[in-house]
């Protein structure tokens, strides 16, 4: 058996931490595994010259990807970087369309968007791409 010892922290900054969480929590989309894609680093925030690291904004207005679908997996409109489920998506229809958006974005600015989603059930060669180091 693990045992876990806890000791009093600071209660201000625990309230203020749950707080930002709820609020960041609550605009997120619902029926959806998480965030699709890792952003951007700074560094190749600065050499694209992007206003900022998230992949929502590189799916929505460099890849101008608002609304595309497979089966009922679809990219939010309420965050681009999440990947919705309207109904009865599968483990394929996520998958397909992240494929889309990174075949999208190597097309249009050499970049290799990098999974935050793990697939299982899927070969290595499916999937191998959605792991590649970001370029």
């Amino acid at each position: 058996m693990t045992s876990l010892t806890l000791s009093k922290g600071d209660v201000d900054r625990a309230k203020y931490t749950d707080t930002e969480w709820a609020q960041r929590k609550s605009i997120q989309p619902k029926n959806s595994p998480g965030c699709a894609f890792a952003n951007l680093t700074e560094e190749q925030k600065l050499k694209l010259g992007y206003p900022t690291t998230g992949m929502g904004y590189v799916i929505e207005h460099i890849l101008k990807m608002t609304g595309p679908r497979v089966g009922d997996a679809a990219i939010s409109r309420q965050h681009h970087n999440f990947i919705v489920n309207e109904g009865n998506a599968t483990a394929r229809d996520y998958l397909e369309v992240m494929l889309e958006i990174h075949r999208r974005a190597v097309a249009a600015i050499g970049f290799c968007p990098r999974s935050e989603i793990f697939f299982l059930g899927f070969n290595n060669q499916e999937t191998n791409t959605l792991y590649e180091d970001q370029g």
